[in-house]
């Protein structure tokens, strides 16, 4: 069987991630970055190990919370990944926590109206030639509209290890038990 795992790589994490990658080679780790600077200290670090790692471009879906917004900035930080000789452009990752509406019908509008520019930065980077073989997306809301998405490729929810009990409240045909109070 093979693990995945997604660490985020803040600058300080990314000598753990390398020894993380050393110590088990079964699993596949992948990073997530959003700046040059973290990209080039990554590079750096792994090329001393004559090692890869997969990493996927952290993009904003409209809100500007987190990840790059779609555009250019983006489109030259992916392609920053791609000719990086110990880096591999995995993809990307898109948080959309923010969608909270509880009635269904409105969080999936607000979901699918919030990923349009993520599709079309996904079209832009295909037709340029780069690959963009997986496109990790989710909230802790949006989660189960994502896994049925197909060209969503791995849902990342934002509650994985305690399930909060406010959303227990605000969406009541969740069935996960709370942990979180």
């Amino acid at each position: 069987m093979r693990y995945s795992c997604l660490q985020r790589t803040p600058v300080a994490g990314i000598a753990r991630l390398v020894k993380l990658r050393e110590t088990y080679s079964a699993t596949e780790f992948l990073g997530i970055v959003d700046n040059r600077n973290t990209l080039k200290q990554i590079a750096f670090l792994f090329s001393r190990r004559s090692m890869t790692i997969d990493l996927l471009l952290n993009a904003d879906c409209v809100r500007r919370r987190t990840g790059l917004p779609s555009g250019s900035k983006l489109m030259e930080l992916y392609r920053a990944i791609a000719v990086e000789p110990v880096t591999i452009a995995a993809g990307l990752h898109i948080y959309d926590g923010y969608i909270q509406d509880s009635a269904p019908k409105l969080r999936r509008k607000r979901c699918e109206e919030a990923f349009v520019p993520i599709f079309e930065i996904k079209s832009r980077l295909e037709i340029e030639g780069l690959p963009v073989p997986r496109l990790v997306a989710g909230g802790s809301p949006t989660s189960r509209i994502h896994a049925e998405n197909p060209a969503v490729t791995d849902c990342s929810p934002g509650a994985i290890t305690l399930w909060d009990a406010g959303y227990q409240k605000r969406f009541s045909r969740f069935t996960l038990q709370s942990c979180g109070m």
